[in-house]
C-alpha cells in the first residue's frame, strides 16, 4: 500500500525494514543447530541489528505510536488498546531476549533462546502486519496535512 501521509510513509518504511531484518533472522536460526561460535562475525552482525531493531522499536516508536498516534484514531480505540497490548509483551519478551544478542550470549542456553528468538520474530511480524492493515490506513483518513507533518518531526526528532 502506498501512504499519502509522510508519518505514515515512514512507520511504513520501517515496517519493512523490519519485516526483512527478522526474515534473515528467522532464516538464520532455521540453520543453525547450535549456537554460533564467538568467531561467527555474521551471526554476531546479525544479532547486534536485531538489538538496535529493538531497541527503536520498543524505546522509540512503540512510545511514539501510544503517546502520539493511538489518541488520534478516534473509533477505532480497540484496535490501539490491542496494539498497545502487544507491545506490552513484545517489550517484556524484548528485555529478555536483548542481553542474549551479545556476543557469547546465546550459548548459555541455545535452545532456551532459538524458543524465545523465534517467539520474538512471530510476534513482530503479526504485529507489524495488524499495523500495516488497520493503523496506517486509520491514520491515513484521520491526520491532516500540518499534523502530519508535526508528527513527523516530532518523531523524527526522537531519533
Amino acid at each position: 500500500m502506498d501512504f499519502a501521509r509522510q508519518v505514515t510513509a515512514c512507520l511504513h518504511r520501517e515496517h519493512l525494514e523490519s519485516l526483512g531484518l527478522l526474515e534473515r533472522v528467522e532464516a538464520a536460526l532455521a540453520k543453525a543447530k547450535a549456537a554460533p561460535g564467538p568467531g561467527d562475525s555474521p551471526w554476531a552482525r546479525l544479532m547486534a541489528e536485531l538489538e538496535a531493531n529493538l531497541a527503536n522499536d520498543i524505546e522509540r516508536h512503540f512510545a511514539f505510536e501510544e503517546e502520539a498516534l493511538f489518541p488520534l484514531v478516534g473509533a477505532d480505540q480497540d484496535i490501539a488498546h490491542l496494539l498497545a497490548e502487544e507491545h506490552a509483551a513484545i517489550r517484556a519478551l524484548a528485555k529478555r531476549i536483548m542481553p542474549l544478542l551479545r556476543p557469547g550470549g546465546a550459548a548459555q542456553n541455545w535452545a532456551g533462546f532459538r524458543e524465545m528468538a523465534l517467539e520474538l520474530v512471530e510476534r513482530q511480524v503479526s504485529h507489524i502486519q495488524k499495523e500495516e492493515m488497520s493503523l496506517l490506513p486509520v491514520l491515513e483518513d484521520v491526520l491532516e496535512e500540518e499534523q502530519d507533518a508535526e508528527l513527523l518531526n516530532r518523531y523524527l526528532a526522537a531519533a
